[in-house]
């Protein structure tokens, strides 16, 4: 029997608003839960993006076909939400769990698509963790200075949209 109440599944808004119930929010952080694509938080007297996002062949459909594209595309998706907050991607972290049966040579031309990626926003991997499982999965983490604060809230007639 299938249940259609709220309670029997997890559906991603749902989620969000048990988060938003449980958990404070900082004095620092600019923008409201689902308000902005990254957060964005006061250190100091500057704001800085931070982003994380996961990936996984099952849920995103990413092609393995070519490692190197396959290393740049994650780069290019997790950045992507730092640029619509008007934020520059300088740091990354990420957790790679590779398919156990890629070969090093698999490997490599990942890395180095993540490097390709990286270079281009001139940002830098900070380090991060490596594992092994049937499937790949990866996760990252961006960082950088923001000065445009950009918000899904307030947008006004003629200003700029970061897609």
């Amino acid at each position: 029997m299938k249940k259609n109440d709220s309670t029997s599944t997890h559906c991603e808004s749902r989620i969000h608003q048990l988060v938003q119930e449980v958990f404070p929010r900082s004095a620092l952080q600019l923008n409201a839960i689902n308000e902005s694509d990254a957060e964005i938080v006061k250190i100091g007297d500057q704001y800085f993006g931070i982003n994380i996002d996961e990936y996984s062949a099952a849920e995103d459909f990413f092609s393995e076909f070519d490692p190197s594209l396959l290393g740049y595309n994650l780069v290019m998706a997790s950045c992507s939400d730092m640029i619509a907050t008007g934020s520059r991607p300088q740091f990354y972290l990420h957790s790679m769990i590779l398919a156990k049966s890629y070969p090093e040579k698999f490997t490599e031309k990942l890395l180095k698509g993540i490097a390709e990626g990286l270079k281009d926003y001139q940002a830098f991997l900070l380090g991060g963790d490596t594992s092994t499982a049937d499937n790949w999965h990866y996760i990252a983490v961006v960082l950088g200075e923001t000065k445009s604060k950009i918000k899904r809230s307030g947008a006004k007639s003629g200003q700029l949209i970061y897609s």
